[in-house]
């Protein structure tokens, strides 16, 4: 997403990985891990906290009006959703500028020495909230993750929905075991990146720019100038192994989801 900023092209995935192993060995894969290691569990907590209490409050409210039939339609999903991933990027957004910034640290002469060290110096030098400070790309990071989280949770239930049940509950009754959770939660977050993943090589971009002199201005700036240079294909750059490694995460949160529901008999 960022290759313009370092000066070298790579011609795909394969060339990438390659490219990157040869010239840094295979610790430079992991450069930038630390900061959503830290941040993600966070992250999707308060995303499926603040999911759930949205729908627990659509459900009273419901109740309260009569029109309660024991499952939520999906414009309740689809509201959830949208809550939930405008909640999450009060982390997101200053999690993602770091990583972004810590991936770039090489190619720029800015070796830092971890996480903290790289947040430490953006603040120090840029600020918090400032244009270049550690929320820069907020607005892009809403723009991602709200639709983004909208779709998500409507596309695990419209497959859960159509999907027979292959196990049993402790009663008895049909149940989706948790290589189905795993899948339908692995073909969510594939399928909610579709829409919005130009906007995350936007917000990628436009991070990785932040206090140079040829930073963009906005995101209008930055997609207009990507757009003109590189031409529609770049804002689909690195799309590939996103959707590898979307499969297995998303897949992985749902079904850990599921079972801690399943664990403490909770409802959705």
């Amino acid at each position: 997403q960022t290759q313009t900023m370092t000066g070298i092209y790579y011609t795909g995935m394969g060339n990438c990985f390659q490219t990157i192993y040869k010239e840094e060995g295979i610790r430079a894969f992991y450069r930038g891990v630390a900061a959503p290691m830290a941040s993600y569990g966070l992250i999707k907590s308060i995303t499926f906290g603040s999911y759930g209490n949205t729908l627990d409050f659509m459900r009273k409210r419901r109740i309260a009006n009569g029109d309660w039939t024991g499952k939520h339609p999906l414009m309740d999903l689809f509201i959830g959703g949208c809550v939930g991933g405008f909640a999450c990027t009060v982390v997101m957004a200053p999690s993602d500028r770091i990583k972004v910034q810590m991936q770039l640290a090489k190619s720029e002469g800015k070796p830092f020495k971890g996480v903290l060290d790289c947040g430490r110096f953006i603040v120090r030098n840029e600020g918090v909230f400032t244009k270049t400070g550690l929320f820069r790309g907020w607005t892009a990071t809403a723009l991602r993750d709200v639709p983004g989280m909208s779709g998500y949770y409507i596309v695990y239930e419209l497959v859960k929905k159509y999907w027979a049940p292959w196990g049993k509950d402790k009663d008895g009754n049909p149940t989706h075991t948790d290589m189905q959770n795993l899948t339908a939660g692995g073909l969510a977050g594939q399928v909610s990146w579709l829409p919005v993943y130009p906007m995350d090589v936007i917000k990628s971009r436009y991070q990785a720019r932040a206090g140079t002199a040829n930073a963009y201005t906005s995101l209008t700036h930055a997609a207009t100038t990507m757009l003109k240079t590189e031409g529609p294909f770049v804002f689909y750059k690195g799309f590939a192994p996103t959707l590898v490694q979307a499969f297995p995460l998303h897949g992985s949160v749902f079904m850990v989801y599921e079972l801690w529901l399943r664990a403490f008999d909770l409802k959705h």
